[in-house]
């Protein structure tokens, strides 16, 4: 922030206002200004016992279910199903980022490791839970902290937030109450004990330069991302060497009558308990963050009348991936991540050690739990909203595997950028849809 070099800046460290096992709130003084890089510093949760992880897609950030930003109970900027929608920002991040220092930021663990000499990749460290009865300093080592612009894009289109015209600002986090979502292993944790997170924000010691910004403030234009989702039904276990192909149409209705710029996919499994097993055991890779390669999609989206894609649509891991990078740019992923098997290794034999080379090491000489969970259906859409369909068809197949993962049912997430504007006039503000 080199403009505010001159000391016009205090950094200022908010306690929440309200805090409990499911709701934390904090406040910011009316009357002045604050830049808009405002963080959630000291996220994150103890364990029980054992030695329980950070699921490695999401990290810290699992435990915000939902994040709103109001001014007098108006909505600024909100992001539902904000844990699910982190984990695939964070796979957006580059290795390297990733690395050093996403991993730092919310303790994901979503980098790669290669080692060219052994031709092998791996899975950076894992972060460890603490003990609530951990010293000091070694609890904070695992807490992690949010950059507010990561889930409120309206913040990352102004330069700053004057709360004489945003009065009675409040940033106000549903905490996730299930512990899958956060941990490796569903453990409870003692969420009575938990850290208590503190908002950190640079206040403006000049309230002339606040009120010379806010007069030459056009309007603010900016993405928001909006949740919609359905469901996909079970496929029942067809008969030996037998498959079971079944087409799935429905209609989005959370995005009508909005201009929506780009579109991501997540497929959760719906029976949560097949990738987030009970009693302690370890979650199957990225847990209920994964998004499942299934055996022969095919993803078409219906835009006021008119197919989007071509032909049979995005029929292939290649289209899919491709078309995620178009919309949303690179992203990390390792050979397998986004295809239901690699080669002819399994997940549920044991196979060749060899063939490991090059992609991730193999588990007790069986597939990686991460080969086929970053499968991700991204596209543009730069349109009005009149009328959304989307088209999905997946072929089930006879499974020994209990998790029956191409035949269990699917939850399909759909992660929209919809556009808002914000006009200020005097004191008071107007957000509408474009």
């Amino acid at each position: 922030m080199s403009l505010f070099s001159d000391q016009t800046l205090r950094t200022m460290y908010y306690d929440p206002t309200s805090h409990d096992a499911n709701i934390v709130e904090f406040s910011l003084d009316n009357g002045t200004g604050y830049t808009s890089n405002m963080r959630i510093i000291g996220l994150g949760t103890h364990r029980a016992s054992g030695t329980d992880h950070y699921n490695d897609a999401v990290g810290v950030l699992g435990k915000i279910r939902a994040i709103h930003l109001t001014s007098n109970g108006q909505k600024l900027d909100s992001l539902r199903n904000a844990n699910r929608y982190f984990a695939f920002q964070n796979v957006l991040k580059s290795n390297q980022q990733q690395n050093s220092l996403v991993s730092k930021d919310n303790k994901s663990a979503r980098g790669l490791i290669v080692y060219s000499s052994k031709q092998e990749i791996d899975a950076r460290a894992r972060v460890q839970c603490a003990t609530a009865a951990a010293t000091l300093a070694v609890r904070e080592a695992t807490y992690g902290s949010l950059n507010l612009v990561d889930c409120f894009p309206v913040l990352s289109q102004m330069m700053h937030l004057d709360t004489s015209v945003f009065t009675n600002v409040k940033i106000r986090i549903e905490y996730e109450t299930d512990p899958s979502f956060l941990v490796s292993a569903a453990l409870t944790t003692a969420n009575n004990s938990d850290p208590v997170p503190v908002l950190v924000a640079e206040q403006f010691q000049n309230l002339d330069d606040v009120a010379k910004m806010t007069k030459a403030m056009g309007p603010v234009m900016w993405d928001t991302i909006e949740h919609d989702q359905i469901r996909i039904d079970e496929i029942a276990q067809p008969g030996t060497n037998a498959s079971t192909t079944v087409e799935t149409s429905k209609k989005l209705l959370a995005f009508n009558d909005k201009y929506v710029s780009k579109m991501i996919v997540l497929k959760q499994n719906a029976v949560k308990s097949r990738d987030t097993p009970a009693n302690g055991l370890t979650t199957h890779g990225y847990g209920t963050y994964a998004s499942q390669a299934q055996f022969q999609e095919k993803f078409n989206c219906r835009l006021n009348g008119k197919n989007m894609f071509v032909g049979s649509g995005l029929d292939t891991p290649a289209k899919m991936t491709a078309s995620t990078v178009d919309a949303w740019g690179s992203y990390v992923l390792a050979p397998g991540d986004d295809t239901t098997s690699l080669g002819v290794n399994s997940q549920t034999t044991n196979v060749v050690v060899a063939r490991a080379k090059g992609a991730r090491p193999l588990q007790a000489n069986k597939l990686n739990d991460k080969v086929g969970q970053s499968s991700y259906i991204g596209y543009h859409i730069e349109d009005k909203v009149k009328d959304l369909q989307i088209d999905y068809s997946r072929t089930g197949v006879s499974d020994t595997d209990a998790r029956l993962r191409y035949n269990t049912a699917l939850n399909l997430h759909f992660f929209g950028q919809v556009r808002k504007s914000l006009v200020v006039k005097g004191n008071k503000f107007m957000i509408s849809y474009m």
